[in-house]
């Protein structure tokens, strides 16, 4: 089963041994923030905090146009930095 999370992050779960509790390692989300396994005890685990992955509707989604995030929120410009941005804000939106 598939799972989506952010891409990088580490799944953990907890464990007891005697009366303390640790944390072992499972795996990492890939750079896509997809997480496979087949062990079902885990699965059970994982759909607690984690949404299962459609793959058919993340690849419908990635073709679509991505928000671009450095975009001037008064005169609509796109920049490629967000330091470009905060320079345009600065100089040309007194306001």
């Amino acid at each position: 089963m598939k799972f989506k999370g952010m891409p990088g992050e580490w799944i953990r779960e907890r464990y007891k041994i005697n009366s303390m509790f640790k944390l072992r390692t499972v795996g990492q989300f890939d750079e896509n923030g997809i997480f496979e396994t087949e062990d079902v005890r885990l699965i059970e685990k994982l759909k607690v905090n984690y949404a299962e992955a459609d793959i058919s509707h993340d690849l419908l989604a990635s073709d679509s146009k991505p928000h671009s995030e450095n975009k001037c929120k008064y005169c609509g410009e796109e920049f490629e930095k967000k330091g470009q941005l905060l320079a345009h804000y600065r100089k040309c939106e007194k306001r």
